[in-house]
């Protein structure tokens, strides 16, 4: 790979003069020794320097596409979860257009129960009936002037009484329709009651979701630092433990061409 070409050139070279040292050694050249071994020093710090940084560039491109999953799951997680609950809004409203709907035909029905089954018949008051019974006595003995304003007196009372009781067969229906308006506003509000349980419901299980997904990716986070950091103190010749002995001794080159990437291990860790 490209970012190994710099490596590869230092290893070779550090390769070049550790087999030129060892001639000069067995031909006791000793000063050219010296020297070689200075440039084999330099070299080395070199090339642990290179592995250093290219180390510190592999562990943020792992941050960053950590990072850039975790913000593409949690983006699709609230795109579901969006289209979930708009679902639930559209299911709901249906549930109260239907319901309102119904009401207003039922509302209706019952308008037309109560104006033809209200047991309201019109009844002449005392007073009228008395005025009518005079009439027909002024009738009977040829009093027709009184009786003819009677008869006027009558009408008018007839209409006052019929219009009274109209009025009251009226207010009778309302009253009905009152009530039943109110049943209706206890039955509709219930419905909402049982809209917003759902809603709760569902914005609970989005929260749990979310809290497992965020969880998922703090201990990613926490397995990558860790791991990181062992890498870090392996490469340093920090890391003395049997973990650390483990997953590469000090001594050897970590970005070998014999090697994997320090990616390879965290990608197959986020993919279990």
């Amino acid at each position: 790979m490209d970012c190994d070409s710099p490596l590869l050139s230092i290893e070779q070279q550090l390769s070049t003069l550790e087999e030129e040292k060892r001639k000069l050694e067995q031909l006791e050249m000793y000063s050219e020794v010296d020297n070689i071994t200075k440039k084999i020093v330099d070299l080395r710090q070199r090339l642990k320097k290179k592995q250093i940084d290219l180390l510190r560039s592999s562990h943020s491109n792992e941050r960053d596409l950590l990072e850039k999953s975790y913000q593409s799951e949690t983006s699709t997680h609230n795109k579901n979860w969006d289209n979930i609950i708009e679902a639930y809004y559209e299911k709901c409203q249906i549930e109260l257009d239907e319901f309102h709907k119904k009401h207003k035909e039922d509302l209706a029905s019952e308008r037309e129960r109560l104006e033809n089954t209200l047991h309201m018949i019109f009844k002449p008051s005392a007073a009228l009936l008395n005025m009518i019974k005079c009439k027909e006595k002024a009738v009977k003995v040829g009093k027709y002037a009184e009786a003819q304003t009677l008869l006027n007196q009558i009408e008018e009372a007839k209409v006052f009484e019929e219009n009274r009781f109209a009025e009251q067969k009226k207010n009778a229906v309302e009253q009905g329709l009152v009530n039943f308006r109110q049943v209706y506003e206890k039955k509709i509000q219930n419905l909402k009651k049982r809209h917003q349980a759902g809603l709760n419901e569902l914005e609970i299980q989005r929260i749990s979701e979310n809290d497992v997904l965020q969880k998922k990716y703090e201990n990613l986070r926490r397995d990558m630092e860790n791991t990181q950091k062992i890498m870090k103190n392996i490469h340093e010749g920090k890391h003395t433990t049997a973990a650390g002995r483990h997953h590469q001794s000090p001594n050897k080159t970590f970005y070998s061409t014999s090697s994997s990437s320090p990616s390879t291990a965290f990608r197959n860790n986020a993919d279990s």
